[in-house]
């Protein structure tokens, strides 16, 4: 026969069962995040590189607003829209403002990304590692060849860094990477 009291025991260890499963839960998810802003980003700069999805360089702007649901703001010289509407799968990882400058089709992708917090360097491998046939090159003035290097007097200094990509129509495409704390902007472009 059952034991009731045995039933109430249990019940009393519910929520401490969900507790435990939440805080040690939580961590892992914590842990899942990091290097994803990079992965991410460097998927979609192959994306726009390869034209494997749109919008993608050469697109009109009839073509982007049509891919975008209209969902991009103008002011007549410049064409802004959320991370989140340009690039779905970045929603939970990338939080800033994709500029499309067109010429007039679409010629150059800037990613604006704040609170970026994976490291300059694990990014800019990562990039060398997706974009056919690029190989990042320091175009600072810091004389240092660690991206990852901030010294007090250069904690607030832009880095800058480019290289040339393979496009899907066999042109060279200009990636260039610009840095500080928290702040990326990724430019991708004939």
């Amino acid at each position: 026969m059952w034991n009731k009291n045995a039933f109430a025991g249990l019940k009393n260890l519910t929520p401490l069962a969900f507790l435990l499963l939440f805080t040690t839960a939580a961590p892992l998810r914590a842990g899942e995040t990091e290097g994803k802003q990079t992965q991410v980003l460097a998927d979609i700069a192959l994306a726009v590189v390869t034209c494997s999805s749109h919008p993608c360089l050469g697109d009109s702007e009839e073509d982007v607003r049509k891919e975008l649901h209209n969902k991009i703001v103008s002011d007549n010289v410049f064409y802004y829209s959320s991370f989140a509407e340009a690039f779905p799968s970045a929603r939970n990882f990338l939080t800033g403002v994709v500029e499309w400058d067109f010429n007039p089709g679409l010629d150059v992708v800037s990613l604006k990304v704040i609170d970026f917090l994976d490291r300059p360097s694990v990014f800019l491998a990562e990039l060398e590692h997706v974009l056919p046939g690029c190989e990042m090159e320091r175009d600072d003035e810091i004389e240092s060849d660690s991206a990852d290097d901030e010294d007090e007097g250069e904690e607030d200094a832009t880095r800058e860094w480019e290289c040339t990509a393979q496009g899907y129509a066999s042109d060279d495409i200009l990636i260039e990477v610009y840095f500080v704390h928290g702040l990326l902007l990724l430019e991708v472009g004939p």
